[in-house]
């Protein structure tokens, strides 16, 4: 079997500068702490470099990249999976994978489903309804954000500690085998990484899972069996997807859409009562000019309100 390549950050970015994706080369830029004056650097040195096929494969990835409307991301520790798509209804997604620095990308011709790569990448059962612990520990913002840098001695101190919950003491077992980390689970838009439309955090716990809620000024660790926290997952992705694209329906009928179309219609309305202009006396066409200047107006106003009020049903 054929080893996939991998390439470097700066072979992904050279390449987005290559093909004009400037705001995709931010994003990766902004990801890997990149500075701007070493993405322009990077900007500088792709003139001219990958012009030939060795780029090719690369090149059409990223192509096809910009054009989705969405990304999923997955993260463990060591390694990241990066899932680019434009909706549930489309037959293909691609798949972006990191791991030790290094991009490789595969492209799926069928729909996407979100069970199916998250239990993959996580290697987790996603028809688990395993949840043995039924408990939910609590600790403070600042007590959380302590342990994540807390010397390997003081940590394993602290876990023995006889004064420490049986659920505290165990997710403090379970965060030291995630390597003091959480596997955090976003959804953006391909076209602004920067903020994400959703996200939500977990470690696993065995057969189960513990889910990260920040709950000012606490922080929440809840057990979860894996069947439950991935279909969540699943139906909030699916909620925010599906209600942009209908907002993207409806925005196709706009201020600007109401006001052409109403305006022909009108103009219908008064060509329908030229007809019989040759019978008309002369103070008519005054009439019929007051007419269509009346309703040009109030389409005009009703356009406006639209542009104004857009959340609001008119």
């Amino acid at each position: 079997m054929e080893q996939q390549r991998t390439y470097s950050i700066d072979e992904v970015i050279k390449v987005c500068h290559l093909l004009n994706l400037h705001n995709l080369s931010k994003s990766y830029a902004f990801e890997n702490e990149i500075s701007r004056k070493d993405l322009n650097r990077m900007a500088k040195d792709s003139d001219g470099i990958y012009s030939g096929d060795e780029y090719k494969e690369l090149r059409d990835y990223l192509e096809q990249i910009y054009q989705c409307e969405y990304r999923l991301r997955f993260d463990q520790p060591v390694h990241s999976c990066r899932i680019f798509f434009q909706s549930f209804r489309h037959k293909k997604y691609i798949c972006e994978k990191v791991q030790n620095n290094r991009y490789s990308f595969s492209i799926k011709q069928t729909n996407l489903n979100i069970s199916r790569e998250w239990s993959a990448f996580y290697h987790l059962d996603e028809t688990s309804n395993v949840n043995n612990l039924k408990v939910n520990a609590k600790v403070s913002t600042a007590y959380y954000n302590g342990i994540h840098l807390m010397p390997e001695w003081d940590y394993a101190e602290m876990v023995r500690d006889p004064k420490l919950s049986g659920e505290n003491q165990l997710f403090l077992k379970d965060f030291w085998a995630n390597q003091r980390q959480v596997n955090p689970v976003m959804l953006s838009k391909t076209s602004d990484l920067q903020h994400s439309l959703y996200g939500t955090a977990f470690i696993p716990s065995g057969e189960q899972l513990w889910i990260i809620e920040m709950e000012k000024p606490d922080v929440l660790f809840l057990s979860s069996p894996v069947r439950g926290y991935i279909d969540m997952i699943q139906s909030d992705v699916k909620s925010i997807v599906n209600h942009s694209g209908k907002q993207k329906n409806e925005a196709k009928f706009g201020p600007l859409a109401f006001l052409k179309y109403s305006s022909l219609v009108l103009l219908g309305i008064v060509v329908l009562f030229t007809i019989n202009v040759g019978q008309w006396q002369e103070y008519r066409w005054f009439m019929m000019l007051l007419f269509w200047l009346q309703f040009q107006i109030f389409i005009g106003i009703l356009a406006f309100i639209i542009k104004k009020f857009p959340n609001q049903k008119h």
